[in-house]
């Protein structure tokens, strides 16, 4: 008989939060997240001799590495979550009680019963043997798996790089494109690719400077299979960072409504949808001043190709459009809404 897998949960809440985690730390994490379930239970024990068996190398020292995991918890180590829409903040500390014991072997945690809520009923899941996580040595490595985990259903997942930076919680130096690639992109490669999801970076330039990471995230397992819809739910965790949530989603979702599949190459929306973004994102990259909603849009209902999207980059304009003058100022939020409309097409 194999040894026995063990699954953790790890809410997408919890990875888009602002929090800084070591290495070890996220190991611990880790191990709550895959003990917690659905009851009345706020304390929880992590063995020694239950997660031997998951690590790689030299464990004769684990109770040890794992007692300084969790000591650096003590203290003001915590977590805050913060409403967008209502600029709300909770913090919470990690644990509210740690009880060492050396003797057993093990370490008995106790967690705020609202935490465990969050952690428990996040509407999105993640989920991953827990083997992966706790081999993983870089911790820029371990967020862009939690990050990559919770896109996997899309397949992709496209950021500016500021905003990658950010939530990879790395220094500004890492601004420096070649510092990203080398000290995060590169080690995320490698690590990650050893787990169960292979990953692919695909930089999108503006001029000569990369301002986009397109991720490509494909699971090893052949038997997953999500069952991808066209929603605002997938037009958010795929370009969610561009546009305006829910109101420019559902501005997107009913121009894709309209497409006649019959009449371009095709089979379904999830595709055409993908391959706009393809060539809108880079389109835009070099026309920052203009809406990306305003272009997604306008190159859904016009079918963008690469023949086209490479035109529009080479001239800043095309025959026969509706926005062949608009210039590259700050606009007013009235000028702002022409130019949205100009670009759709509704003047």
């Amino acid at each position: 008989m194999g040894e026995t897998k063990i699954i953790a949960i790890r809410p997408e809440s919890i990875i888009e939060a602002r929090y800084s985690l070591t290495t070890r730390q996220n190991y611990i994490i880790d191990m709550l997240l895959s003990e917690i379930s659905e009851d009345d239970n706020f304390s929880y024990t992590f063995d020694v001799d239950k997660y031997k068996h998951l690590i790689d190398g030299d464990t004769s020292n684990i109770y040890r590495d794992l007692k300084k995991a969790v000591k650096e918890f003590e203290g003001n180590k915590g977590l805050r979550l913060k409403d967008k829409n209502t600029g709300e903040e909770i913090w919470f500390a990690w644990f509210s009680k740690i009880h060492y014991q050396p003797k057993n072997g093990r370490i008995e945690v106790n967690i705020d019963k609202d935490l465990k809520g969050i952690l428990y009923e996040a509407k999105k899941r993640i989920y991953y043997d827990l083997k992966y996580t706790l081999n993983l040595k870089s911790s820029y490595s371990q967020r862009y798996y939690y990050y990559a985990k919770s896109f996997e259903d899309t397949g992709w997942r496209l950021d500016k790089i500021e905003d990658l930076i950010y939530k990879l919680e790395c220094p500004n130096s890492y601004k420096n494109f070649s510092n990203l690639k080398k000290n995060v992109l590169d080690r995320a490669y490698e690590e990650i690719n050893k787990t169960d999801i292979n990953i692919e970076f695909k930089p999108v330039k503006t001029g000569k400077r990369v301002t986009h990471m397109k991720t490509l995230i494909k699971p090893k397992n052949k038997n997953i299979i999500y069952c991808k819809e066209m929603s605002v739910a997938y037009i958010i965790s795929t370009i969610g960072g561009f546009i305006n949530g829910e109101v420019d989603a559902n501005k997107i979702l009913k121009v894709l409504s309209e497409v006649d599949l019959a009449k371009i190459e095709y089979d379904n929306l999830i595709d055409y949808y993908n391959a706009k973004v393809d060539y809108v994102a880079k389109y835009h990259s070099n026309h920052q001043e203009l809406p990306f909603i305003a272009c997604i849009i306008n190159g859904i209902k016009n079918n963008w190709s690469p023949k086209e999207q490479q035109q529009f980059n080479l001239n800043g304009s095309k025959k026969n459009k509706s926005f062949t003058n608009i210039d590259s100022r700050q606009y007013t939020d009235e000028e702002y809404d022409n130019t949205e409309k100009k670009l759709l097409g509704w003047q």
